[in-house]
């Protein structure tokens, strides 16, 4: 699982740490980096009108991105019901 701030505090662009995740990922284990991922974008809460999701999600290729926020909770149970799903496979 990737958990990627929609906003980070440094400023860099999401898809370009979801990017430096699996380059580093890739170099450790290719078995590893051949693994299903899930992704998902937290800090949702200071995104209101979704701009830094849709961003990130055309950034990534149109890929499978959970939206959530820890602060109010929002999108958690998707994600923990998508892990779920993954661990029964």
């Amino acid at each position: 699982m990737h958990i990627l701030d929609i906003l980070p505090i440094d400023g860099s662009p999401p898809a370009k740490n979801y990017r430096a995740i699996r380059e580093e990922l890739a170099q450790y284990s290719s078995e590893l980096a051949a693994k299903p991922e899930i992704i998902v974008a937290n800090k949702m809460d200071l995104d209101a009108d979704k701009k830094q999701y849709k961003k990130l999600y055309k950034a990534l290729g149109s890929k499978k991105i959970f939206p959530v926020s820890a602060v109010s909770g929002e999108g958690v149970r998707e994600v923990i019901e998508a892990l779920w799903e993954e661990v029964k496979k």
